[in-house]
């Protein structure tokens, strides 16, 4: 099969014939896989996503280990959790499309990001709109005191910087770009616990697509 682009396949989900899928139905053994091969509609976005990876392994070079690994991270925790198809239908192409423009050097914003303690995830959809995903924590002098914090998201991504308010006004995050670096400043608790904040200056450890696993499912 030759290449298909992900906004070429989205219109091909409302209107074209199935295309087979990216593996051998004969050999299908998980329920995802099982649901794929029985609905066409699923099988064309199985189809772009396996051509996103190949690519992105290529571009990955070096880094095709880690990309495998989160592969089958976001395959046990994204596609493979999904329960209506058009669940599954939405992360498979927001997969493929982030592996596209992965492995076309226009990624954007996209990667993993490391401040101190805390991690953030941040994925360019293509549009302007950014998804996000924060893990913070907070060690305090005793090995016991751990207190966490987790927050998903969706922002527009304008100039550099990008501004997320929560419902009810108790947590505004705000994102700039700073030299190398991605400063994130907070206000409001943001249901973390005790002391913790996302605040900080992260430094870029990847480009590759981030999983978000602890993200809501579509």
């Amino acid at each position: 099969m030759r290449g298909v682009s992900v906004l070429a396949l989205t219109g091909a989900l409302l209107c074209g014939p199935a295309w087979g899928q990216s593996f051998d139905c004969r050999k299908a053994s998980t329920k995802a896989e099982k649901r794929i091969c029985g609905d066409p509609a699923l099988a064309l976005p199985d189809v772009a996503l396996a051509k996103a990876y190949k690519a992105a392994l290529k571009k990955a070079a070096g880094e095709a280990r880690e990309l495998k690994a989160e592969q089958r991270r976001w395959l046990e925790s994204r596609r493979d959790r999904c329960v209506p198809d058009t669940c599954m239908r939405a992360v498979m192409l927001e997969r493929a499309g982030a592996l596209e423009r992965f492995a076309a050097d226009r990624g954007g914003v996209t990667g993993s990001y490391s401040a101190g303690h805390s991690d953030l995830e941040l994925l360019d959809l293509g549009d302007g709109r950014v998804r996000f995903s924060v893990n913070a924590t907070w060690q305090g002098p005793e090995p016991q005191q751990i207190h966490t914090g987790e927050l998903c998201g969706l922002v527009t991504w304008e100039d550099g910087s990008a501004r997320f308010s929560a419902a009810g006004g108790d947590c505004d995050l705000r994102f700039r770009f700073e030299g190398e670096g991605l400063v994130v400043t907070q206000t409001g608790a943001c249901d973390f616990g005790a002391h913790v904040t996302a605040q900080g200056t992260y430094a870029r450890r990847s480009s590759r697509p981030p999983v978000l696993s602890l993200c809501e499912l579509p």
